[in-house]
């Protein structure tokens, strides 16, 4: 996915679908990582008729390919889950390079929402994710993401209502992960996460709500 690039980025992946297994779309306006990954997925349902797995993987080059190869062959041997998440966890012996603040940060983020979200993953925002498919994700990201910060974890929230509360995760750490260095946040856009953790906070509140009426 191009989400609405004004460099050479389009003719790079022109050209790079061509030659490989690879479908290239383009948004002429920048939508946002969540609106573009759904753009990408809603494409996929049209185009693949046979889907088992389905995912997304930050463009930034901050994952191994190793990694990348690792966690997709996981698909075979983790069919009892519902979702493969890469996990940056700064183990010994591996070459996990986080930003210290951004991790401090995460860190405090996921453990208010583990207050109302018992299973939460320990890395709710890392850049690859693996789903296994189901039919009702056809419609699962027809409806506009309201958050940009915390797509991930809005995304849960509803792949849960789509399984009827189940939504068992494995998380495989990474053994390489380089935080490559991005646009600093200022006043604004610190405002806006401020509003998404909010809003993202009510709806996991919301959600398990209807899972312990289910329970």
């Amino acid at each position: 996915m191009d989400d609405g690039s004004t460099d050479g980025t389009s003719s790079i992946l022109k050209n790079y679908s061509r030659e490989n297994n690879v479908s290239y779309a383009r948004i002429s306006q920048n939508v946002g990582k969540s609106n573009a990954i759904a753009h990408g997925m809603n494409i996929a349902f049209k185009k693949i008729s046979d889907i088992g797995w389905i995912g997304f993987l930050d463009s930034d080059g901050a994952f191994s390919t190793a990694d990348v190869e690792n966690i997709i062959n996981k698909t075979n041997m983790l069919k009892k889950y519902d979702a493969i998440y890469s996990s940056r966890v700064k183990m010994s012996g591996r070459n996990v390079k986080r930003n210290n603040i951004r991790h401090v940060i995460a860190r405090i983020i996921t453990s208010i929402y583990g207050l109302v979200w018992k299973d939460i993953p320990y890395d709710t925002q890392s850049g690859f994710k693996l789903y296994k498919y189901k039919y009702c994700f056809n419609v699962l990201f027809k409806e506009k993401f309201k958050t940009k910060w915390f797509f991930d974890i809005e995304l849960s929230t509803r792949i849960l209502n789509c399984n009827n509360g189940n939504f068992k995760v494995w998380e495989e750490p990474v053994s390489s992960w380089i935080d490559i260095p991005g646009s600093k946040i200022n006043y604004r856009q610190s405002l806006k996460i401020l509003l998404e953790l909010i809003y993202v906070f009510c709806l996991i509140i919301r959600q398990q709500k209807k899972l312990s009426k289910i329970n």
